[in-house]
């Protein structure tokens, strides 16, 4: 992406440049780097010529609701999504449209609304599926099985966190990976299943290390140090 984006600089190839800045920005959202993930992606947008969207924007939308959800400022990343919405309507991008409703879904289970969240996320999938549009996938089947297993739908939940797996696994995407086994580890906890907690955020602690991706491991320790510490020192956590 580094060289892309100063190829595309080079030529004045704005919106070029503007996707190969929103993938940096995903990549560094996704370990940790906010403060970099955030310059970029307002680059990502402000590249973008006289007002107009390109299909950066969808990302870009994405990436900063992504980074205030995980700073717990979800006013603010029920903006972006807001925002990020309209703009993939307006410019008709069928993927982005799609990106919107995976951070659609997660902020419905930031908001405890595990119904919304499984509509959406079912939506998602099926608007992926009918794109071919792969790269979501693991994370919307993620969501899936969290707010089913929230409502106690144990077999229903399991069948999409192994699914969401095993694509992450296929699709070489490691940190994919780490994010579905935390989310699995949250749900074991849900259960009281200890034993299978443990292996999931071991999983997850496994794959996000060589990575750098600190907000995965720092969710799996977490998640260990629940375990841990007994059940009277178990609190909920969030992915």
């Amino acid at each position: 992406f580094v060289q892309s984006y100063a190829l595309a600089r080079a030529v004045d190839a704005r919106e070029v440049a503007s996707i190969a800045r929103s993938m940096q920005g995903w990549v560094n959202a996704n370990l940790g780097r906010y403060d970099l993930a955030l310059a970029q992606t307002r680059e990502s947008l402000a590249l973008i010529r006289d007002g107009g969207f390109c299909e950066s924007a969808g990302l870009a939308y994405a990436n900063l609701a992504l980074i205030a959800m995980n700073r717990g400022t979800l006013d603010e990343a029920a903006a972006h999504i807001d925002k990020g919405c309209a703009v993939v309507r307006q410019i008709g991008h069928k993927e982005g449209e799609c990106m919107m409703l995976n951070s659609l879904a997660r902020m419905a289970l930031e908001n405890n609304d595990c119904l919304e969240a499984e509509r959406v996320a079912r939506e998602g999938i099926q608007r992926c599926d009918a794109l071919g549009y792969w790269e979501l996938m693991p994370s919307l089947m993620a969501t899936l099985g969290e707010a089913l297993n929230t409502q106690g739908k144990y077999e229903d939940a399991d069948g999409f966190l192994m699914t969401s797996l095993m694509l992450a696994h296929s699709m070489r995407r490691p940190w994919l990976q780490a994010y579905g086994n935390n989310v699995a580890g949250e749900c074991m906890l849900q259960r009281e299943d200890l034993a299978g907690a443990h292996e999931a955020f071991e999983e997850a602690l496994r794959q996000a290390g060589p990575l750098g991706a600190e907000p995965y491991s720092a969710l799996a320790l977490f998640g260990l140090a629940r375990i841990a510490a007994g059940p009277k020192r178990r609190t909920p956590g969030r992915v």
